[in-house]
């Protein structure tokens, strides 16, 4: 399951316009990754909650390789409560996966499942030693990898290590029997806490650090999404570092300095200069006399004439400025 309902509040401007799972990171909607790896993997079905207008994700997922059903929440339920809707879809003999759809992860969901039936926890928790541990708050784990602290909450036992969450849970489908028979109640607050002041066992993972783990919860990740995105693109093709991969009908009259994405029907007009470090969505448009760097164009945006602009993203024809 991927947990994509909600308003969206941390995403303004660019909801809601942009659902943020809908969102591009190199013109491949977020949560269209999420699900080509999942299947890459083995999933063979997922179901995606959704609140308010559906159309978006239901665009974005269009080119899904697996069947995706949605789950529609009218009124929010939490991330609790959404599971618990979506109980017809996930029940069954093999545990299932729960994610959130505003990231960009690699996962591997072989390694999770074997620590997850070694934990013998209703629930696992996908977790990451990173430096963004202070940024996220972490979540304590005790010598037989079972948690003991999550932020401020409970010290079990002693502890021996720490991580971010992911926003990855593999759960049993018992777990339902456990949940609170309500429409609305957040899984961390409303389940696990109280699992764990009852004594029972949560499992963990750790992540390694060098995989991909991008959230993209507000305007200045999703472009730090799609700047790491494009790094990662140019490392695999071994190209240089400042590499231009542009698409065959991307029109430059511009100049275009490395490393810089230009998707389809790009246009740079005479006397523009975008990059370096730059992702212009398909479509978009940089009028002449445009300065842009390390910024993103969404799909379809305009960028008229202005002053030089840094960390930006265009969408429509507005700009966010990451002050």
């Amino acid at each position: 399951m991927l947990l994509a309902a909600g308003h969206g509040t941390r995403m303004a401007p660019l909801t809601p316009r942009w659902p943020k799972p809908a969102l591009p990171v190199l013109d491949e909607p977020v949560v269209l990754r999420l699900v080509r790896s999942l299947a890459e993997q083995g999933v063979e079905s997922i179901v995606v909650n959704a609140h308010r207008d559906p159309g978006p994700l239901r665009d974005a997922l269009r080119r899904a390789p697996i069947p995706v059903d949605l789950s529609l929440e009218p009124q929010l339920r939490g991330s609790g409560g959404g599971i618990l809707q979506a109980r017809g879809f996930l029940e069954g003999p093999a545990p299932f996966l729960v994610l959130n759809a505003d990231m960009c992860i690699d996962l591997d969901v072989e390694d999770l499942a074997r620590a997850h039936e070694r934990s013998g926890s209703m629930a696992t928790l996908l977790l990451r030693d990173d430096p963004r541990n202070r940024q996220f708050g972490t979540i304590g784990y005790a010598k037989d990898g079972g948690v003991c602290r999550i932020t401020d909450s409970i010290e079990a036992k002693a502890e021996a290590g720490c991580g971010l969450f992911t926003g990855v849970h593999m759960m049993e489908s018992a777990i339902f029997e456990h949940m609170p028979q309500q429409p609305e109640f957040d899984i961390i607050r409303e389940l696990y806490l109280p699992w764990m002041r009852a004594g029972e066992r949560i499992g963990t993972r750790l992540q390694a650090r060098s995989a991909t783990w991008w959230p993209v919860g507000c305007p200045g990740e999703l472009l730090d999404a799609n700047l790491a995105a494009l790094a990662q693109k140019l490392e695999a093709r071994r190209a240089q570092p400042d590499a231009v991969i542009a698409a065959e009908d991307a029109v430059l009259e511009g100049e275009v300095r490395g490393p810089a994405w230009l998707g389809a029907g790009v246009r740079i007009e005479a006397d523009a200069c975008v990059g370096p470090r730059v992702v212009i969505g398909a479509q978009a448009r940089v009028q002449s006399g445009a300065r842009l760097e390390e910024s993103l164009l969404l799909p379809g945006a305009l960028l008229p004439s202005s002053e030089p602009l840094r960390r930006a993203i265009g969408f429509g024809e507005a700009v966010w400025l990451d002050d």
